[in-house]
């Protein structure tokens, strides 16, 4: 996983064409912009970025100047990736008194790292490393976890008069271990599912907390980790916190994830049974009744009052094959509801990127090629017209030209 300007030809990026996939890089280019647009707190963009939504009307493809409160940005449901192995190399320490070694990122050591991360980040050079807890229940199952998978046993103490109990780890080889982890955060990416969950576990273990909105977890990382999650095809929002992004995830998505707390697994499990909420497309019912017809399909739902459901679309794309090739890729698309739109100055340069399917993924979201794009059509005679409709730095326009037997030519202005 990399940031858009450590991109270039020959890698690939994930993207929609025949379904998600990884397409290849074709051009890349830094362009200057007077502002730039933060959409849903996430989505970065200069205002003539062209974005796909979905509105009433169906899929459009917009400038992001145009994105209004109410459309929806579209992603995956889930991204699939080339699972590859986090190999922990020798990291120069002296194995002693029974510590054993470890040679690959497994699911005990993610979510043990998961649930150390934040205090990796403030370990700094200190020589050691204090792990915090409420409920003495979780830090003994960590405490089990760390001499599972490093033969360490470390003792639980009484945090001085703040109501939190503590373990402190000192050994060499563990915190080399961590900080080579923390080194290496973004390579999770591409761990297998298991992992990922177990790594988001430990983290939401520690960071997360049980609100009306769902699960949420305020991090440096929030933007990695909406990633991570759609690794895993659990949606989240993120959000302005006090001081960092908080990411949200709905509690009947967070069960794949889960808490190693009996107390908030208590909580999260009352939370679920006084819901009722379904996952919703934005497509209202009696629209969809309409579609159908237009299909030669009479449909009528129970209740053709609310928005289709995923289940409800499952089901007809089940039951008609005309309705799975029409609309059956929406079950592989999420969609969330513009509710901010905020505009600052930009001194710094944006990076554009073409790639083979013409779109690539945004901090999760499914944006167009941002370079140049030119429209073909025929004209008089033997006169061929090139419009430009996309470029990050030219306004659109057009040029006319012939097909001669000796090549292209201009056409001479009268």
């Amino acid at each position: 996983m990399k940031k858009i300007s450590e991109t270039h030809n020959p890698l690939s990026v994930f993207g929609f064409y025949d379904g998600f996939d990884f397409y290849r890089i074709k051009e890349k280019v830094e362009v200057p912009h007077e502002k730039i647009l933060e959409i849903n707190n996430n989505l970065r963009v200069s205002e003539e970025h062209r974005i796909f939504i979905f509105t009433e009307s169906g899929f459009k493809e917009v400038l992001a100047k145009d994105v209004r409160h109410g459309d929806y940005l579209i992603l995956p449901s889930k991204i699939d990736v080339e699972e590859r192995k986090i190999e922990i190399p020798n990291l120069g320490c002296k194995l002693e008194n029974g510590v054993k070694e470890v040679n690959f990122l497994n699911e005990k050591l993610a979510q043990f790292f998961g649930y150390c991360l934040p205090s990796v980040y403030k370990k700094g050079k200190r020589k050691s490393l204090k792990i915090k807890e409420r409920d003495l229940q979780v830090l003994n199952e960590y405490r089990r976890i760390l001499s599972d998978i490093f033969g360490i046993e470390a003792e639980v103490r009484s945090s001085r008069n703040d109501g939190f109990y503590e373990i402190g780890i000192s050994n060499r080889y563990v915190l080399e271990v961590l900080k080579y982890l923390r080194k290496n955060l973004y390579q999770i990416f591409n761990s297998k599912k298991e992992i990922i969950k177990s790594f988001l576990r430990g983290l939401f273990d520690v960071s997360g907390r049980i609100s009306k909105n769902g699960i949420e977890i305020c991090s440096d990382e929030a933007l990695f980790l909406r990633l991570l999650l759609l690794r895993v095809g659990i949606y989240s929002r993120i959000f302005k916190g006090d001081r960092k992004l908080k990411l949200v995830v709905d509690a009947s998505e967070f069960q794949e994830i889960g808490f190693t707390s009996l107390e908030k697994r208590k909580e999260l499990d009352e939370i679920l049974k006084k819901s009722f909420v379904k996952k919703t497309l934005p497509i209202r019912k009696k629209k969809m009744e309409e579609l159908l017809k237009n299909l030669g399909i009479e449909f009528r739902f129970s209740s053709s009052e609310g928005f289709l459901t995923y289940e409800e679309l499952e089901e007809l794309c089940k039951k008609y094959s005309e309705v799975k090739k029409v609309f059956g890729d929406l079950l592989n698309l999420r969609f969330e509801a513009v509710d901010s739109i905020k505009s600052y100055p930009c001194s710094d340069k944006l990076i554009d990127i073409e790639t083979e399917s013409s779109n690539f993924l945004a901090n999760g979201y499914l944006v167009h090629n941002s370079t140049y794009r030119i429209y073909l059509r025929k004209s008089k005679e033997n006169i061929r017209i090139a419009r430009l409709i996309d470029a990050p730095n030219l306004p659109e326009s057009e040029a006319p030209f012939r097909v001669t037997e000796e090549g292209i030519k201009d056409v001479e202005e009268k």
